[in-house]
């Protein structure tokens, strides 16, 4: 699959990373409506960022599934997975989130977007973040 320059995608980001490390590679659709949640993400500590694609790049586009968050900072994690550090298996806290949503793999995507302020864009309309239960 193909993004043409021009077009818009968001990604969930964890503003208290190095501003260097806030892009990833991993995105969606701004236009979707695709939340965190869809792509298995905890909103805890997150912003949804719009950047607009610099060049015509091929991604690779596929079905997130549901996932016990372990990864993200902040928030509440009332429930647990099972991770393996270092061969161990290891319990930690986790919040499930749903998946089922399209995303989108660009690698080294920094090199081909270009961060829109939302307050440029009033026509998006952003999924909230909402607090998870």
């Amino acid at each position: 699959m193909r993004f043409e320059p021009g077009e818009l995608v968001a990604q969930y980001v964890e503003p208290s990373r190095p501003a260097n490390r806030q892009v990833g590679q991993w995105m969606v659709r701004a236009q979707a409506g695709v939340s965190h949640r869809n792509i298995g993400l905890s909103g805890a500590g997150r912003e949804r960022k719009l950047y607009r694609v610099t060049q015509r790049v091929d991604v690779l586009r596929s079905k997130a599934a549901g996932a016990a968050d372990h990864w993200t900072t902040g928030g509440a994690r009332p429930h647990t997975a099972v991770t393996a550090i270092d061969g161990t298996r290891t319990m930690r806290s986790a919040e499930h989130v749903a998946g089922g949503g399209d995303q989108y793999f660009l690698p080294q995507a920094w090199n081909f977007l270009q961060e829109i302020p939302a307050r440029l864009h009033p026509e998006v309309r952003y999924p909230p973040l909402a607090a998870s239960s």
